[in-house]
Order: structure tokens, then C-alpha cells, then sequence
């Protein structure tokens, strides 16, 4: 019998592909802690593999190509990855996270972020450290944001802003897609800005 206030979850689908995918990579990732550490983010190739196996899709629903996992699936696939490496599951779990947020978009918005396929990679800040300027037809944003866990390796960067022209309310949530040797003037630049505590295999810093 469960104690007052405990949540137990059911057992997860026992042949789940990305559960399956899962633990079969668990092995490899633990041996991998050290270098993880070292480097304060996920390899590229590990990042690839953890793509490969799914993990980014477990939210993204059906109609986009995604896994749509129930709450305990997802649960357990979290376990898994934090069993190898606690960082890993921390990445992967924010990294997965982008339906919670972009459904808040338009419909329009949600399809385009997912046009390509449901293996989308979010880094995001909940911190208002961002400036968003109205523009003609849209917002010019500036800012530096601390704490992106996974922000070297994610398709999309969600950064809150302050809007700065007195409107209700102030705070927005603003989607920017990463540097990739573009024009830095429209792009989010990753720079380091921590180096103490543990877990350090996902965090670093954005800034537009």
C-alpha cells in the first residue's frame, strides 16, 4: 500500500521503442560520464544517438510524427537515462520538453517548428533577461540568458523577454533558432558562463 502523498506509477510498456532504445544505449553512457563532465556538455554523437532512439519525440503528438508517450512512459525513459547519467536525463528531459511550450504558439507557428519531422531539440530560459523591441512585423530581441541546459545542440532556443514598449503583459515568450555561422544580428550566439557545480554536462549560456 502506497504511503499518504506517494504517486506510484504503472509499469511502462514493456516493448516501448524508445524505453527499449533506451537502455539499450544506457550502458554506453555511463562509461561516457567522465568525458561529459570534462567537456560540461553531451557529445555530438551521443546527442545523435539519443535522436536516433527517440527521445526527443516522446511529446510531440501523432499528428506531427512524435511518440506522444503517457506521463509514466516518459517517467521511465527519464529513469533510465539518469540511472547512466544524471545530466544526460536533465538534457534530454528540457530537450524534449518543446510541445509543453510551443503549443502555446498559433497552430501555425506549432506546424512550421515541426515541418521537418518530430526531432526537435528545445533549450530554453525562464528568465525575463531578454529585451523584445516592436518592430514591423515582429520583435527585435536582445539579451543574454544564463543557465541553457543543452543549448549547443538544440534546434530551438525559448528566451522570455521583457517587452519594452509598456504594453500588458510585459513578459513574452520569444522562439529563436541558434547560430549557425549566419548573421548574428537575427541568431542566438552559446557562450560559457558556468563552471561549479554538478551536473555539468548541459549547462551553458545564450545570448541574441
Amino acid at each position: 500500500m502506497a504511503s499518504p502523498g506517494v504517486v506510484r506509477f504503472p509499469a511502462a510498456a514493456p516493448h516501448e521503442p524508445i524505453l527499449d532504445a533506451v537502455q539499450a544505449l544506457a550502458p554506453s553512457i555511463t562509461v561516457r560520464a567522465q568525458e561529459i563532465e570534462r567537456a560540461r556538455r553531451l557529445p555530438p554523437d551521443l546527442v545523435d544517438e539519443l535522436l536516433a532512439a527517440g527521445c526527443f519525440r516522446m511529446l510531440v503528438p501523432h499528428s506531427h510524427g512524435g511518440a506522444q508517450l503517457d506521463l509514466p512512459v516518459q517517467v521511465h525513459v527519464l529513469e533510465e537515462l539518469a540511472r547512466a547519467d544524471a545530466s544526460v536525463a536533465w538534457t534530454v528531459m528540457i530537450g524534449s520538453e518543446g510541445p509543453v511550450l510551443f503549443r502555446m504558439l498559433p497552430r501555425t507557428s506549432f506546424d512550421a517548428l515541426y515541418a521537418a519531422g518530430p526531432d526537435v531539440i528545445l533549450a530554453a530560459s525562464a528568465n525575463p533577461t531578454g529585451v523584445a523591441t516592436p518592430v514591423e512585423g515582429g520583435y527585435r530581441v536582445t539579451g543574454r540568458w544564463a543557465f541553457v541546459s543543452g543549448c549547443q545542440h538544440a534546434h530551438w532556443f525559448v528566451g522570455h523577454c521583457v517587452v519594452d514598449d509598456g504594453r500588458v503583459p510585459p513578459v513574452r515568450m520569444m522562439v529563436l533558432p541558434p547560430d549557425r555561422g549566419g548573421d548574428r544580428g537575427h541568431l542566438v550566439g552559446v557562450g560559457a558562463v558556468w563552471h561549479r557545480q554538478p551536473r555539468r554536462g548541459g549547462r551553458r549560456g545564450v545570448r541574441a
